[in-house]
């Protein structure tokens, strides 16, 4: 537990399913803040402008509490999205055995033109704060090879209240029908709202909470696209965060 009030613990596990055939969790590294990622490329210069931006706290206040998602293989595909099919291309006949991300067609386009594509390699996060707002954007400050396919999604929700993972799906450019992603390629960036030091604590999803979790996201009593605000009284008023954080606790890799 954090040992003072300028410390919030945030859960985090690598989101596929307890029912999927392999353990996926050995591909998940630990989290890196923008920030270290950043100190970590930092030049070797002299003068009073050396590093100047990893100095300013308008950067370093909002990099620290921002994470990267990376990718863990390389991925190219040819997408056909008359027959939803996904031809995946190899480099050479041994990349064949390497892992391959799941390419999903889960929704048709919202925007004409532009054809959505799901990556899927979810991460989910909870927080023990009453609220904790969270905001998946596209790494915005390295350049990499999926942008020239297309754009994420962007999105927030207060993973103090609500229960779901957060994934990476593509808003392809009009007349884009493959994608390439780099392994260790950044997927997306999620910043926590909060002015206290972030204490990661990994746990392991077993079939409780995926059902828990399916449950809370595909149950509803409200009509398609509610607000979320009506979504976060479901987990309040029926003592749900409870139960998820005893059952969190439970599969903790380090107490």
């Amino acid at each position: 537990m954090p040992n003072n009030k300028s410390e919030t613990i945030i859960y985090w596990a690598p989101g596929h399913s307890a029912s999927d055939h392999f353990d996926l969790n050995h591909l998940y590294p630990e989290l890196k803040s923008l920030y270290e990622d950043s100190v970590n490329k930092k030049a070797s210069l002299t003068g009073k402008d050396n590093n100047y931006f990893l100095m300013c706290p308008a950067f370093s206040d909002l990099a620290k509490n921002t994470f990267v998602h990376r990718a863990p293989v390389d991925t190219h595909a040819i997408l056909d999205f008359n027959r939803n099919r996904v031809n995946y291309v190899f480099g050479s006949p041994a990349d064949e055995n390497k892992h391959k991300v799941k390419l999903e067609f889960k929704h048709q386009p919202t925007l004409e033109g532009h054809n959505l594509i799901q990556y899927t390699w979810p991460i989910l996060f909870f927080s023990e704060e009453d609220s904790m707002m969270a905001t998946l954007t596209a790494p915005y400050f390295e350049h990499t090879v999926s942008q020239n396919y297309g754009a994420i999604i962007p999105g927030r929700f207060d993973i103090g209240k609500w229960f779901r993972h957060m994934n990476a799906e593509y808003q392809l450019w009009p007349g884009v029908t493959e994608i390439k992603i780099p392994a260790n390629e950044a997927l997306f960036y999620v910043h926590f709202e909060t002015d206290k030091k972030i204490v990661f604590k990994r746990f392991i999803i077993n079939r409780e909470i995926e059902r828990l979790r399916a449950s809370i996201v595909g149950v509803s009593p409200f009509r398609k696209f509610a607000r979320l605000s009506e979504r976060y009284k479901v987990l309040e008023q029926s003592q749900s965060k409870q139960r998820i954080l005893k059952l969190i606790k439970k599969q903790l890799v380090v107490d």
